[in-house]
Protein backbone atom coordinates (compact mmCIF):
# COMPACT_ATOMS: atom_id res chain seq x y z
CA UNK A 1 0.00 0.00 0.00
CA UNK A 2 1.37 3.64 -0.99
CA UNK A 3 -0.31 7.19 -0.27
CA UNK A 4 0.94 10.55 -0.08
CA UNK A 5 -0.36 13.29 1.87
CA UNK A 6 0.58 16.51 2.84
CA UNK A 7 0.99 18.62 5.79
CA UNK A 8 -0.82 16.15 8.08
CA UNK A 9 1.15 16.24 11.39
CA UNK A 10 -0.52 17.61 14.03
CA UNK A 11 3.04 18.43 15.87
CA UNK A 12 6.09 18.88 13.85
CA UNK A 13 9.35 19.67 14.17
CA UNK A 14 9.52 20.96 10.53
CA UNK A 15 9.44 24.55 9.87
CA UNK A 16 7.37 24.36 7.04
CA UNK A 17 4.57 22.16 5.59
CA UNK A 18 5.07 19.01 5.31
CA UNK A 19 5.33 16.56 2.62
CA UNK A 20 4.81 13.06 3.36
CA UNK A 21 4.37 9.04 1.51
CA UNK A 22 3.84 6.34 3.15
CA UNK A 23 3.96 2.59 2.68
CA UNK A 24 2.76 -0.26 4.04
CA UNK A 25 3.47 -4.14 3.46
CA UNK A 26 1.62 -6.07 6.22
CA UNK A 27 3.77 -5.85 8.77
CA UNK A 28 6.16 -2.70 8.72
CA UNK A 29 4.44 0.99 8.33
CA UNK A 30 7.28 3.91 6.73
CA UNK A 31 6.38 7.21 6.30
CA UNK A 32 9.16 9.46 4.50
CA UNK A 33 8.86 12.89 5.22
CA UNK A 34 10.04 14.61 2.11
CA UNK A 35 12.71 17.83 1.74
CA UNK A 36 13.51 17.22 5.79
CA UNK A 37 16.95 15.74 6.62
CA UNK A 38 16.18 12.99 8.90
CA UNK A 39 11.96 13.06 9.74
CA UNK A 40 10.38 9.75 9.06
CA UNK A 41 7.89 7.20 11.01
CA UNK A 42 8.92 3.40 11.20
CA UNK A 43 6.37 1.05 12.88
CA UNK A 44 6.23 -2.70 13.77
CA UNK A 45 2.62 -3.00 13.59
CA UNK A 46 2.51 -6.48 14.61
CA UNK A 47 4.47 -5.67 17.71
CA UNK A 48 3.01 -2.25 18.62
CA UNK A 49 -0.65 -2.20 16.03
CA UNK A 50 -0.77 1.15 18.53
CA UNK A 51 1.89 2.80 16.55
CA UNK A 52 3.09 4.31 19.81
CA UNK A 53 7.19 3.60 19.38
CA UNK A 54 9.14 4.86 16.45
CA UNK A 55 11.60 2.89 15.11
CA UNK A 56 13.29 5.46 12.87
CA UNK A 57 16.75 6.10 14.94
CA UNK A 58 16.52 3.13 16.35
CA UNK A 59 20.52 2.02 15.37
CA UNK A 60 20.08 -1.72 15.39
CA UNK A 61 17.08 -1.75 12.80
CA UNK A 62 19.13 0.75 10.25
CA UNK A 63 19.25 -2.64 7.84
CA UNK A 64 15.54 -2.84 7.81
CA UNK A 65 15.12 0.92 7.43
CA UNK A 66 17.35 1.29 4.27
CA UNK A 67 15.05 -2.47 2.82
CA UNK A 68 12.26 -0.45 3.29
CA UNK A 69 12.84 2.42 2.33
CA UNK A 70 13.91 0.87 -1.12
CA UNK A 71 10.45 -0.73 -1.21
CA UNK A 72 8.95 2.36 -0.61
CA UNK A 73 10.74 4.03 -3.40
CA UNK A 74 9.80 0.83 -5.81
CA UNK A 75 6.09 1.44 -4.44
CA UNK A 76 6.20 5.22 -5.27
CA UNK A 77 7.84 4.35 -9.17
CA UNK A 78 5.25 1.84 -9.96
CA UNK A 79 2.77 5.10 -9.94
CA UNK A 80 4.83 6.22 -12.75
CA UNK A 81 4.43 5.34 -16.58
CA UNK A 82 7.21 3.97 -18.11
CA UNK A 83 6.95 6.41 -20.67
CA UNK A 84 6.80 5.34 -24.39
CA UNK A 85 8.36 1.95 -25.51
CA UNK A 86 12.08 1.95 -26.75
CA UNK A 87 12.51 1.64 -30.40
CA UNK A 88 16.14 1.98 -30.91
CA UNK A 89 18.23 -1.30 -31.58
CA UNK A 90 21.81 -1.66 -30.66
Amino acid sequence: MWCDFHDSLGYSPADTQTQATMTYDGRYKMVIYHHESDLGELFDLQTDPGEFVNLWHEPSLQSLKFQRMRSHIDAFMSTISLGEERVATY
